[in-house]
Formats: C-alpha cells, sequence, structure tokens
C-alpha cells in the first residue's frame, strides 16, 4: 500500500551493512513508504549521517500502534525477537531484513530488498499467525511472553531439579542444566541445538527439551499447544536463571512456574517466494552431499 508508514526497529547499522542500508532508505522513496523510526536506532543512525535528525520515531508499543502500520527489524533473529514487545498484541504485521547470519526469522536476504520492499508495498505478501509463551510465577512478570522459548538453567555448575506437570499431572523430573520450552517457532532455535525436533510454524504444538540431562533416556516431548504446563525448581545449585527469548531473569531458591499459550499471537510476514522448506533446506544446508565437495 502506497504511503504506508513503516516501523523501522534495530540496535546499529555495522559498517558492512551502510551501503544496503542506503539501498534500504531509497526503496522506501521509490516505494512511497514513510520510514518510522525506533527512537535509539535513529539517534545512532543519525551520528553515522546516515539518517537527518528530524525523522519520525516511536520510542514505545504504544507510540508505534499509533504511528505505523507495518514494523520492519533489521538485523539477525535477535533483533527481531527484540522487536516483538513493541508489537505485542496490536496485529501489526512484522518483517525481519537480514543483517546478521542464520536468519529462521528475518527472512529477507539484503541481496533482494528492493523486491522485498516493493512486494511489502504492494501487499503481495502471507500472514503466518505464530503462537508464543505466556510465563507466570508468584511474582509479576514484565511482559511475560516468548516468541521463541522460555528456558531454566543453572548458574552456576550444580545440578537443577526441574520437576514439571502437564495439565496437573506428573511428567518427569529433568536432572541437568536445565529445561526448554519451545513454540514451533523457536524448534529452530535453542531447541534445535539441544537436540529437539524442528517443527513448521503452523504447528499447533509445545516442546520440551532438556539441557545436557543428566538422565541419558529423557528426550525431548512434543505436548499440545492447549497444555497448561507446571514447573517447579529446585537442586543443589541456588541460583539459575529463566529466559524468555532474549530477556533473562536471575532467580534463587524453590520457585513455582506456569506456562502456557498467549491469548494472542504475533503476525509474521512471508514473501510469497519463501517457503518454510525452503528455508531450512537452505540454511541447513540439507541435500548438500559433503563427499562432493572438493577439499
Amino acid at each position: 500500500m502506497r504511503g504506508l508508514n513503516v516501523g523501522i526497529f534495530g540496535t546499529a547499522v555495522k559498517s558492512e551493512h551502510i551501503a544496503d542500508f542506503k539501498r534500504l532508505l531509497v526503496a522506501f522513496q521509490q516505494c512511497d513508504l514513510t520510514a518510522v523510526f525506533y527512537e535509539p536506532f535513529a539517534r545512532g543512525c543519525a551520528e553515522q549521517g546516515l539518517i537527518n535528525t528530524d525523522v519520525l520515531t516511536f520510542s514505545s508499543a504504544e507510540d508505534l500502534q499509533q504511528k505505523a502500520q507495518l514494523l520492519i527489524s533489521i538485523g539477525g533473529d535477535g533483533t527481531f525477537l527484540d522487536a516483538i514487545p513493541f508489537i505485542h498484541n496490536s496485529n501489526i504485521p512484522i518483517a525481519g531484513l537480514n543483517f546478521g547470519k542464520l536468519g529462521f526469522l528475518a527472512l529477507i536476504d539484503a541481496q533482494h530488498l528492493e523486491q522485498a520492499i516493493e512486494d511489502l508495498s504492494s501487499e503481495n505478501y502471507d500472514i503466518e499467525h505464530r503462537s508464543l509463551l505466556k510465563l507466570q510465577a508468584k511474582s509479576p512478570i514484565q511482559k511475560p511472553f516468548a516468541l521463541n522459548d522460555i528456558t531454566f538453567r543453572s548458574e552456576g555448575f550444580g545440578v537443577l531439579n526441574v520437576d514439571v506437570f502437564i495439565d496437573g499431572k506428573f511428567l518427569n523430573t529433568y536432572f541437568g542444566d536445565g529445561l526448554i520450552v519451545s513454540t514451533p517457532t523457536g524448534s529452530t532455535a535453542y531447541n534445535l541445538s539441544c537436540g529437539g525436533p524442528i517443527l513448521p510454524p503452523e504447528n499447533q504444538n509445545f516442546i520440551l527439551t532438556p539441557i545436557a540431562s543428566h538422565t541419558l533416556t529423557v528426550r525431548p516431548l512434543v505436548v499440545p499447544d492447549t497444555s497448561k504446563i507446571e514447573v517447579r525448581i529446585s537442586g543443589n545449585e541456588p541460583q539459575f536463571h529463566t529466559t524468555l527469548d532474549s530477556r533473562t531473569l536471575s532467580l534463587h531458591g524453590e520457585q513455582i512456574f506456569h506456562i502456557e499459550k498467549a491469548p494472542f499471537s504475533v503476525h509474521t510476514i512471508r514473501l510469497r517466494n519463501q517457503h518454510f522448506f525452503d528455508t531450512i533446506r537452505a540454511k541447513l544446508m540439507w541435500g548438500q552431499d559433503v563427499r562432493k565437495s572438493k577439499v
């Protein structure tokens, strides 16, 4: 849609991406899009001489929702996750321009950004509804939602004991470094590195994946996303931390947490030349026969 206000979220523009950032600004002009920059990001870009100091900005979720109809994150998947609290339950669609490395969430490659911006301006894309996790504890948690995963990890070298109940029924006590509770979106993140399964983003499931389990027969478990998950923390290590995507809470002592599906979803943009299977095949280099590569 020409004349659209588009939020731009980022942390910094590295020197190797300055040329691509300038291409993005030109593409916005050509498609008659108005950029509304995240205020700290705008300050950094202005100091680099990339934009003027009088650009439109936003500084909060409420501010963004009043000024923009779409949001683009600039960076990698970490930047994309940092942008999620700004859209919260507003239904503002978000796309990721990949200035990072792997990029399962930031799907738009910099080399294709002109065509991508044209597709965004002409609404030539599909919306994926991505489920989130909601974390509750005895003490209120600010922004208690996670798009990728919620983790529980020991801070030292002690063993963390994690008792898990599903819908009120005891499942297991996990002994080890901790536990990951992941959404389908997060299945390609920490869950994957710990041996968990990959799920397409439209799956209606959560994954429980142990971290360095001391019980070798314990394996990742897929449960319906209607499940109510209770997590009780104890063990020899008095300090542990809980993460919600990239946000970390340091805690101590015995704690009880409740995890369930959030009452809203995040609307992510998928361009029509993209598919989840294409993404994992390319990013994970599936089907490449290393035996045929030259040494």
